[in-house]
């Protein structure tokens, strides 16, 4: 069964207060390093270390993998019920696609996610 919005709301809100800490200056040599690395996908509003590891930038995950090693990031999917079918049918692979609006000099947009089994 599918988690209403208010039941998530919690973790959102700890999200957005800088709870949770991700991604940081260590996955970006793992990043740089990996040629066949499409994407990060976070379920969470940043895929950044909160508070930030430093004072020179706000979220510098993004000013070093987007511009300087070309990495597409998707920030805030609803992953649960993937999960959830990943693990009843014990198939944890899958091919995903999701593709953004055709917005012409924009540097973000809204994607359409699947994960195709």
């Amino acid at each position: 069964m599918a988690q209403s919005r208010s039941s998530r709301a919690p973790r959102a809100a700890a999200a957005a207060r800088g709870a949770c800490s991700r991604a940081g200056a260590e996955v970006v040599l793992v990043a740089r390093d990996a040629v066949a690395l499409a994407a990060i996908c976070t379920d969470t509003w940043g895929c950044e270390v909160r508070p930030n590891e430093t004072k020179d930038a706000f979220q510098p995950w993004h000013w070093v993998v987007i511009p300087m090693i070309g990495l597409t990031m998707v920030e805030i999917f609803y992953l649960e019920e993937l999960a959830e079918d990943c693990a009843q049918d014990k198939v944890y692979e899958f091919f995903f696609c999701g593709p953004s609006l055709p917005i012409t000099k924009a540097v973000g947009s809204p994607v359409n996610p699947m994960a195709i089994k």
